[in-house]
């Protein structure tokens, strides 16, 4: 079983007011936003709560704007695949392509810096 991290990202200001990858990534994308986010291209008021996570399967439609001002609203994400990420996914019942809140935003951001440190160590 595999789990390759490609490429995380913290607490990163979402610049673009409309992001449309309308077959998404060749890989699992997950994202935590930690300000208000819309999620849905269809209703502009459509703002999901703070401390909200998507994870969308390779393949999958992506859609994700800032909910109020560009340039503030922080999220933090990884791109990951491999056999690995499926198993997490179905073991834990994690919801797939459908918003849920993680109240405990340290445990997401220390998750991704705990793969963040592995991946970055050379030893």
């Amino acid at each position: 079983m595999t789990f390759i991290a490609r490429v995380i990202g913290f607490r990163e200001p979402v610049f673009n007011a409309n992001v449309l990858r309308p077959i998404g990534t060749g890989d699992w994308l997950l994202m935590y936003f930690h300000a208000a986010a819309r999620l849905s291209s269809s209703v502009r008021s459509d703002l999901q709560s703070a401390k909200t996570v998507i994870v969308w399967p390779p393949g999958a439609s992506q859609f994700y704007s800032w909910g109020r001002k560009a340039n503030v609203e922080p999220h933090s994400w990884i791109h990951c695949e491999g056999s690995g990420v499926q198993q997490q996914v179905h073991d834990n019942q994690i919801p797939v392509g459908t918003p849920f809140v993680v109240e405990d935003e340290e445990m997401v951001v220390d998750t991704l810096t705990m793969l963040w440190r592995e991946m970055a160590d050379e030893t």
